[in-house]
């Protein structure tokens, strides 16, 4: 037993008066005349007798009274386990609310952050109005990130809601390590109130100090099940007008039943495009496929949509992609406009295909074109250098095929403007292409599969290509002697790939070759600036856009169709690439649009995190044992429901008390005594 004012066990030697009082009080007897003297006497040693017991039970009650009442001041309590503060000094208090999008899951059908908002006021109840709090939620605030009295914590319990960020344990115990929460004169206590789920404990990187004691308040559902739209893509990068493009998505069923028949529909600009029926396996994901067509070019922005309950924020998947009408493409010819680029271009409505003679080019009107191809051009003047160049940075695509005569010195002059490999001496040695980099974009999805000896084109003559000291230079196609036959680089914002073979018959038989035509046809289709399909709301990913940076006082603005919301995001631009920070100012998912004045130019989706969507928990006996584990020894689970939380609360924080017990003890000898004194005669 402990005392919370030991100084009052001074009280004690008020004890003495009692016994004092009884040494010196001599009481006097009244005179009772008798004829007989032996009765007189018998009398007199009854009443003495009696006299003594009744005084010295009074003389007990006296003393325990006192006992008692001096006890009752000092109040006494129990300690329960190791968790008890010292009740002198002034405690800080911080709670962990939880509002991370899992605490929709009900417990006894009520929701789990109402639970939590419930359980952090009777907490608050066990600590004195003088004692200070500090709320942390997933949002991390300013407004969080300050102490409070008891009633500025009760009203912000009040504005908690739902967060669509996800916090790891180590960021939360990393806002704990504020200065302000280091005062040696004050008691630490962390409550942590959540639901245990398994994404919050980076168990390798928490730490916390070893004075601090931790409260666990576990809030977990009854039924834990949750149907989610995990992610989706394209299996194409890029989608054509009137093309049919297909739409991929990943759903989880998270729950111990297999589900038949759920509904999943796809939106695209406000128009259904698909409907598909699942059944889904338990705890199992499975993938969905849809197909439609973009009768529109434009901007387009689309929603995956299942119905599922209570966990409703992980039901929408929001997309957005852009198709083009067509891809303008300029072939730049010496010689003569070749026809097998005709051929593969001339014929499909998806490209515009215009050719040029290298002496009739119009630089200014490099800007229209996705997609320039250098076609057997003997030279390249520092004229045409400098505007491919500018060409190449500002987002777009170049394809250079080589002359039979050509002037070296000019071509490398201008390879090495860009930073890209070289071309050396013409080698004459009959050789033939080998291997076919499938990883790459260009030939990922034109083969089912790579027969071992596959019939790629023979080459009688041709330019070695040295490699580059960048990085970024990826081999599309090998020659069996080791060389390439074709590369690509990235080049700023643009993409610059070289043939070590021009397109006429003295080179091979490339442009005859049936690998030629996904070869031209995915370099011309890649030529399209790719946009992500969509965001995660709570991590700072950057927009990447290609093309010319703003002029003057122009801005970038996003800006949602649905609502009045917009804001100008940060840019910087970085080697001829503008880069967009949103700085975590869009929390809430949806389809939102890229403008800049009255133009947009691209849409971009966001949604919310989904680590939040798998229920996976750990127990409270499992978390305390990994905190151990972790070195946080100082641990207390309170999960006991077999009496109101409020008395929990008070016995972790001050033990079980006692002063109410001793006042009783104290009022039962009180009326000990008076009915002693009136009835004991």
């Amino acid at each position: 037993m402990q005392f919370v004012h030991p100084y009052f066990l001074f009280g004690l030697i008020s004890i003495s008066i009692p016994i004092i009082i009884h040494l010196f009080n001599f009481h006097r007897y009244r005179k009772v005349y008798f004829t007989n003297v032996r009765f007189i006497r018998q009398l007199k040693q009854d009443t003495q007798k009696r006299s003594q017991l009744k005084h010295l039970i009074i003389l007990l009650l006296r003393i325990l009274t006192i006992i008692f009442l001096v006890l009752a001041f000092a109040q006494p309590f129990l300690p329960v386990r190791q968790s008890v503060t010292d009740l002198n000094r002034k405690n800080l208090v911080a709670v962990y609310l939880d509002n991370s999008f899992s605490m929709e899951s009900v417990s006894g059908s009520i929701a789990l952050l109402d639970l939590a908002r419930n359980k952090a006021r009777e907490l608050a109840g066990a600590y004195r109005a003088s004692d200070e709090f500090l709320l942390l939620t997933n949002d991390f605030e300013s407004r969080h990130n300050r102490l409070l009295s008891k009633e500025e914590y009760m009203q912000q319990l009040d504005e908690v809601t739902f967060s669509p960020v996800h916090r790891d344990l180590s960021e939360i115990f990393g806002r704990l390590s504020d200065d302000r929460f280091q005062s040696v004169e004050m008691n630490h206590l962390i409550y942590l109130i959540t639901d245990l789920q398994k994404n919050l404990f980076d168990w390798n990187v928490i730490s916390l100090d070893s004075s601090q004691l931790l409260y666990l308040i576990p809030l977990q559902p009854d039924n834990p099940s949750n149907i989610f739209i995990d992610s989706c893509w394209f299996e194409n990068p890029v989608q054509n007008l009137l093309g049919q493009s297909t739409l991929r998505a990943r759903i989880f069923n998270c729950s111990g039943t297999d589900l038949e028949k759920i509904p999943v529909h796809l939106s695209v600009n406000g128009s259904q495009k698909g409907l598909a029926n699942l059944d889904i396996p338990a705890n199992r994901p499975i993938e969905l496929e849809i197909s439609f067509i973009n009768h529109e070019a434009g901007i387009h922005s689309g929603v995956l949509t299942l119905q599922d309950s209570p966990v409703t924020y992980d039901d929408q998947f929001y997309f957005s992609y852009s198709v083009h009408e067509f891809i303008p493409i300029l072939n730049v010819y010496q010689g003569g406009a070749d026809p097998y680029l005709n051929a593969v271009f001339g014929k499909d409505s998806t490209f515009v295909l215009e050719q040029s003679f290298t002496g009739n080019l119009d630089y200014t009107s490099f800007i229209n074109y996705r997609l320039i191809i250098l076609d057997g051009l003997e030279a390249i003047s520092s004229g045409l250098s400098q505007e491919l160049k500018r060409f190449v940075e500002n987002g777009g695509s170049l394809g250079v095929f080589p002359g039979s005569e050509i002037d070296l010195q000019s071509y490398n002059q201008f390879f090495i403007s860009l930073g890209t490999g070289k071309y050396l001496a013409p080698d004459t040695t009959d050789t033939r292409g080998t291997a076919i980099n499938l990883d790459h974009p260009v030939y990922r999805d034109v083969f089912e599969f790579i027969p071992e000896n596959i019939d790629l084109p023979r080459i009688q003559r041709y330019f070695p290509i040295t490699r580059s000291t960048r990085s970024d230079q990826e081999q599309l196609m090998m020659m069996e002697n080791g060389n390439m036959l074709l590369c690509v680089q990235s080049v700023d914002n643009g993409l610059v790939y070289l043939s070590a073979v021009g397109l006429q018959d003295s080179f091979s038989n490339f442009q005859k070759h049936s690998v030629f035509v996904p070869t031209m046809y995915n370099m011309a289709m890649l030529s399209h600036q790719r946009q992500k399909l969509f965001y995660t709301i709570g991590e700072e990913e950057v927009i990447e856009l290609r093309g010319p940076s703003l002029q003057g006082d122009k801005t970038y603005r996003i800006s949602s169709p649905a609502n009045d919301f917009s804001f100008i995001p940060e840019h910087r631009i970085v080697d001829s690439r503008t880069y967009l920070y949103t700085h975590n100012q869009i929390r809430q998912s949806g389809n939102y649009l890229l403008e800049t004045g009255l133009t947009a130019l691209n849409g971009v989706s966001y949604n919310y995190d989904r680590r939040e969507s798998l229920m996976e928990y750990h127990t409270p006996e499992e978390a305390v044992s990994l905190f151990t584990a972790a070195g946080i020894g100082q641990v207390v689970s309170i999960s006991d429901t077999r009496q109101p939380f409020s008395v929990i609360m008070e016995e972790l924080s001050s033990g079980i008390r006692l002063w109410k017990w001793f006042v009783v003890l104290a009022l039962v000898c009180i009326a000990g005594e008076v009915f002693i004194i009136r009835f004991w005669k």
